[in-house]
């Protein structure tokens, strides 16, 4: 039995990538650990989007009962939208289960852990953290021994949505800062289980990807000259800083890298509330203002549109623009106001809505769920979601010709739990990834399909694992695991028991036989109850987190 679990995230790296990087030489720390322990693909989430992913990882459990689906959630009876966050989050915790049994805890990073809870340990907030200013860690004082031990710690990178030289730095300099934190406060606490997420890999390969890969529509082969090797430059100096930190691990550790979801290119954006306005089901209001809105809409004045318009100025308003708020808060000043949205939704008309960033989902506007829903449930419930279902499967691209939709599933043939209701009733998966949904207020670009602007790399459902210790065997290739695997699969090994509630199993295919034979499995019983809890954010705090996801490239 180990004595202690060091968990190294690397948000979106993709298993092909990063093992055709590794036989070529150029990934030696992650090399080694593959060739010294078990490695495979991991599945994520679907949709696989990071929140709903890394809760996954964090419970054991999938969505249908933790309840977090996206980066945002709808307000329970309204039509509008709010970012989702730990409050939002349900289930036991691996932190919360090792910590309430005596263990102690480390977590740095991981997405949908602000504010940070209590724990016996340490804990520092992930994106859902709304700003610098906030209290993200625990215990609070934390934060004044990083800034004296490494000279700070910033929540998020200091990128720009214009200039990709700042990105790139920037991404280098807080992969390492998050690495130095995590090399320090190993040493210094000596957690029993430690989880570091570094979501630069994200950033960097929603950026760059374009750059890397020739075969994408816009790929620029001069820009490529400058920025094709961005994306592995990162990694590589990951690896640099990783070799370096796990000097400090014994061979009582077990490590552990992985991946929420994986990644590749994105060529083509579409727009499902223009679709669903098409088709007749999103009806919009027949007043003087959502009129003369529509009528500009169609002329091509969107939010998109004016975001493209001053990107192309290269003066850097880009980085200064007011952030789009969600329906539920007060429409920003000036042109915001005139931009078609989801307030000119005639909903007593509509049948069928879209919300979310870029979750591949529907609503039916259902009578006694939503505020103004006309479906009934049952019958005529079942008839549209089969009617949406067998036209999504018709949808070409009026540009390119190419199906967009490959597979879609009604709600209850992916989740279950009590947090079903939470998720689109129905789900549609495009084409190996090159097409991804852009909800936000609704209606933000005139046409049905586009280019991406500020992103040309995406998710895709294949992350990784690597498993390195005593309890696993060396340099073996492991079958499919999910992510909710890995929480069951780390209480094993470090002597806990699995808790009967949760979806994952352990990964027994990648322990030796004399440590399963040794270590029998126990399942025990499960202290935890759904709560329901979704409070969120204050409005201010909603806000900001609303503009880094806008910022993110997700709104």
């Amino acid at each position: 039995m180990v004595k202690r679990v060091l968990i190294i995230g690397l948000d979106s790296a993709p298993w092909d990538l990063i093992t055709q990087w590794v036989r070529g030489g150029k990934l030696p720390t992650i090399g080694s650990l593959m060739a010294e322990g078990a490695a495979g693909i991991l599945r994520s989430t679907f949709p696989p989007i990071s929140p709903a992913a890394w809760s996954s990882f964090a419970t054991g459990m999938q969505p249908g009962k933790h309840g977090v689906y996206d980066h945002i959630h709808r307000r329970a009876g309204t039509y509008e939208y709010t970012p989702t966050n730990a409050r939002v989050r349900d289930g036991k915790t691996l932190w919360q289960i090792i910590s309430e049994q005596g263990g102690t805890v480390g977590v740095i990073n991981v997405p949908e852990t602000y504010p940070p809870e209590p724990v016996n340990g340490f804990l520092i907030a992930g994106m859902d953290t709304p700003g610098q200013d906030a209290e993200f860690c625990y215990p609070p004082a934390l934060i004044r021994e990083l800034e004296e031990a490494i000279g700070g710690y910033q929540v998020f990178s200091r990128t720009s949505q214009e200039d990709l030289e700042q990105t790139r730095s920037a991404l280098h300099e807080t992969a390492r800062m998050r690495i130095q934190a995590a090399a320090y406060l190993w040493q210094r606490y000596h957690p029993q289980l430690m989880i570091l997420v570094l979501m630069e890999t994200d950033i960097i390969q929603h950026r760059f990807w374009k750059f890397m890969d020739s075969r994408h529509p816009q790929h620029d082969p001069v820009q490529a000259e400058q920025y094709g090797h961005a994306i592995l430059e990162l990694y590589q100096d990951i690896d640099r800083q990783l070799a370096d930190f796990l000097v400090q691990v014994d061979e009582d550790t077990a490590i552990v890298i992985m991946s929420d979801h994986g990644a590749g290119p994105l060529h083509r954006k579409i727009y499902t509330n223009n679709w669903l306005l098409q088709q007749g089901w999103l009806r919009l209001r027949s007043g003087l203002s959502s009129r003369l809105k529509y009528a500009l809409f169609r002329l091509g004045f969107t939010p998109e549109n004016a975001f493209r318009a001053i990107t192309a100025l290269h003066i850097g308003l880009t980085d200064r623009v007011a952030p789009v708020k969600s329906p539920g808060q007060k429409e920003s000043k000036g042109l915001m106001r005139l931009f078609l949205s989801l307030k000119d939704v005639d909903w007593a008309q509509t049948r069928a809505y879209a919300l979310g960033t870029n979750i591949t989902g529907i609503y039916l506007n259902v009578k006694g769920r939503e505020p103004q829903g006309i479906v009934e449930p049952g019958a005529e419930y079942e008839t549209l979601r089969q009617e949406i279902a067998q036209r999504l499967t018709e949808w070409v691209d009026e540009v390119t010709g190419e199906p967009i939709v490959s597979e879609v599933y009604m709600r209850e043939e992916i989740y279950s739990g009590p947090y079903l209701e939470r998720a689109p009733d129905i789900l549609f998966d495009c084409y190996d990834g090159r097409y991804l949904p852009f909800v936000s207020r609704g209606f933000p670009t005139n046409a049905l399909t586009g280019l991406p602007h500020l992103i040309s790399g995406s998710h895709r459902r294949n992350g990784l694992v690597i498993l390195k210790g005593k309890p696993f065997q060396r340099g073996i290739s492991l079958p499919d695991y999910r992510i909710e695997d890995v929480a069951p699969t780390i209480l094993y090994v470090l002597g806990y028991g699995v808790p009967s509630d949760m979806d994952g199993r352990v990964m027994t295919e990648a322990c030796t036989q004399e440590y399963l034979s040794a270590h029998p499995i126990r399942r025990v019983e499960s202290s935890w109850t759904p709560t329901s809890n979704a409070s969120g954010y204050t409005a201010a705090e909603e806000a900001a987190v609303i503009e880094t996801l806008k910022e993110l490239g997700y709104i």
